[in-house]
């Protein structure tokens, strides 16, 4: 009898261990582990789904979607890099930040070299303004969205989008108040708009930055023949 007893003991031990043993599921760690392995490796396209199941099973998983962002980021995949990245920036302790931070510009930057490349000077504009929020006092980004709305501002004159044209070369003169081009065009498409006294006024700051400017002068004579 006590062996009998003793041998159905053992059978749901048995079977105990072999229904602990079917729950095979990975956790958030070890989906993590195994991409990183991948990606120290430089298998950064292997790694991706790694990364994507341990952000997908721990939505709070920081570094699962900081290197999701890294994997995408080394494969030149700029626009697919951004969201996790932006989400392991939201989920990061302060003392982290500043990293994840540099890594999301390098993306943003890229997907805005991307799209301007494309002639997508909108969109490469959206992704650089996004740049300046992390970095406001980046002479750099200034510069280059700077640059991107004066050409921005002369593709929309040539469209006959005056009135964005206007918006265009005004934040162009907001970001950077000592460069004389984003006078000079919002002087031209504003005297297309027939807004003289605003066109006088943009004129006047031009003449103000490069008094002799030829291009500057003529405007002004432009003006004040209407």
């Amino acid at each position: 009898m006590r062996c009998q007893r003793y041998l159905w003991f053992v059978v749901i031990l048995c079977l105990l261990s072999a229904c602990a043993g079917l729950d095979t599921r990975p956790t958030a760690q070890t989906a993590f582990e195994q991409g990183l392995a991948l990606f120290d490796q430089g298998r950064y396209a292997e790694a991706l789904p790694h990364f994507q199941q341990a952000t997908e099973l721990d939505p709070n998983f920081t570094r699962a979607f900081l290197y999701l962002g890294r994997a995408y980021l080394n494969l030149g995949r700029w626009f697919d890099a951004v969201p996790p990245l932006r989400t392991a920036l939201r989920l990061a302790p302060q003392d982290t930040r500043q990293e994840i931070m540099s890594i999301l510009v390098d993306a943003l930057l890229g997907a805005a070299t991307s799209k301007l490349k494309q002639g997508d000077l909108s969109s490469s504009i959206t992704w650089l303004k996004e740049v300046l929020t992390l970095q406001p006092q980046s002479t750099q980004v200034i510069q280059q969205l700077v640059q991107t709305l004066l050409q921005y501002g002369g593709e929309l004159m040539a469209q006959g989008r005056l009135v964005d044209a206007i918006a265009a070369y005004r934040e162009a003169t907001r970001l950077a108040p000592q460069q004389l081009e984003g006078y000079l065009g919002l002087a031209r498409a504003l005297l297309q708009q027939r807004e003289l006294g605003s066109a006088l006024s943009a004129v006047k700051e031009a003449l103000h930055l490069a008094p002799t400017n030829l291009d500057a002068l003529s405007l002004l004579r432009q003006i004040q023949a209407r």
